[in-house]
């Protein structure tokens, strides 16, 4: 099985073991706000038993790494794609062009 943590910290990108309701499987969680974790913590979270999901701590920490998360509540998201797709256009046109774009499994 691949360690997601460890690719994730091979790029400089802090990732952290969730719940499945995407709440922090870790007490203490936020000191990867600060730092990266470390390889013996990445090969213990990649054993936890049921952990399937991660998150990717935003920041300083990940390199500047920004994520706009569009939730998908009452069948807005494209509405809302598009408005900020549109805004992009207008006010940084070489931007678009260069995000990693995902659609969720809740298709947000």
């Amino acid at each position: 099985m691949k360690n997601f943590y460890w690719l994730f910290r091979e790029k400089c990108i802090s990732a952290i073991p969730v719940n499945e309701d995407k709440t922090p499987k870790l007490n203490g969680w936020k000191v990867f706000q600060t730092r990266l974790p470390s390889r013996e913590e990445c090969n213990r979270w990649a054993n936890i038993n049921g952990t399937h999901s991660l998150a990717v701590v935003c920041g300083r920490v990940s390199q500047g790494l920004e994520i706009i998360d569009i939730d998908n509540k009452g069948e807005m998201a494209a509405n809302i794609y598009n408005e900020i797709w549109e805004k992009l256009k207008q006010e940084a046109p070489d931007l678009f062009s260069r995000l990693v774009i995902e659609r969720s499994k809740n298709n947000g």
